[in-house]
């Protein structure tokens, strides 16, 4: 077979059934990383049927421009304000015509056979709620992304900033015993590929849109395991991190401190007993006291 006629067929207008996947990608000021994962996408091999939904939180630079004359099979979808990461996807979730699901970050690239893994996967194993490959970063390496839920000690220590100086102290919340070169079940894998199968889909429903940013895939990976579904780690499937999204890199860490926070408060609210919620809370509050004093000393 010819490796063109292998090819991923990208549909491109919406229709009633027979799409495999729909890879979704929120997007804000990202032009300089789109061109990269929307080629990749264009070479993904395999029997599939798939679909591409950009959803733009607001950029002000040409994202959306370089998506309709370089990929004018993409879906985009354009918001006139920053909606959030979990709101955005839903956005696009809300048209999605694919049985499964992918959601990409926009600084990341796949590997030709990565979106056909993803579907061979799901549908051959229903007990899989959230499934994730490997993400190798520009050096080669893996990026450490396995990581289990969050206690109250762990993110204590997140907050008050003595995970950065202790970094032991978070070792078995990052997952630094976890071998990357090995398929397991995890507590909660990396948001930058994070597959979503049908049974999940139909289980669970979308993102809780309460998280404008973080927080939200440990969520979804935690209502996955409470309704009996499994989260898995895959390294057969490889796909490209560069850590480099803009939509950080745009933003100040006295923003990056309260959203972050904001998060986390919520993420307990929701799974966690009202006393560890208030702990989080005052320690919220220190932390951004830390934050706003690392940021004076820089100026």
């Amino acid at each position: 077979m010819d490796s063109q006629d292998n090819k991923i067929q990208w549909i491109s207008v919406q229709q009633n059934d027979g799409i495999d996947l729909t890879v979704i990608t929120v997007t804000w000021n990202s032009v300089a990383q789109l061109q990269s994962l929307g080629d990749s996408l264009q070479k993904s091999e395999g029997a599939l049927k798939a679909e591409w939904y950009i959803v733009d939180n607001a950029s002000t630079d040409d994202s959306v421009a370089l998506v309709r004359q370089l990929f004018p099979w993409a879906h985009i979808i354009t918001n006139s304000e920053n909606a959030g990461f979990a709101k955005a996807n839903n956005q696009a979730w809300e048209n999605a015509q694919g049985r499964h699901l992918l959601l990409l970050n926009p600084d990341t690239t796949v590997e030709t056979d990565a979106l056909e893994k993803v579907v061979k996967i799901l549908d051959g194993d229903h007990t899989i709620g959230v499934l994730g490959g490997m993400l190798v970063m520009r050096n080669g390496q893996p990026v450490p992304q396995l990581r289990r839920f969050p206690t109250l000690l762990s993110q204590l220590c997140v907050l008050l900033k003595i995970a950065a100086i202790f970094p032991f102290t978070i070792s078995r919340y990052m997952g630094k015993d976890l071998d990357l070169a090995k398929t397991q079940d995890c507590d909660s894998i990396r948001g930058a590929f994070f597959a979503i199968s049908e049974t999940a889909k139909k289980t669970l429903g979308m993102l809780d849109e309460r998280y404008f940013l973080w927080f939200e895939e440990v969520d979804y990976c935690r209502s996955a395991k409470e309704h009996g579904l499994r989260v898995v780690y895959d390294p057969s499937i490889k796909a490209y991190d560069f850590l480099t999204s803009p939509s950080f890199a745009q933003r100040d860490s006295l923003w990056k401190n309260k959203v972050f926070s904001a998060s986390m408060i919520a993420y307990f609210d929701k799974w966690h007993p009202a006393w560890q919620v208030s702990f989080i809370k005052n320690a919220a509050r220190l932390s951004f006291v830390i934050t706003k004093m690392f940021s004076a000393t820089k100026r």
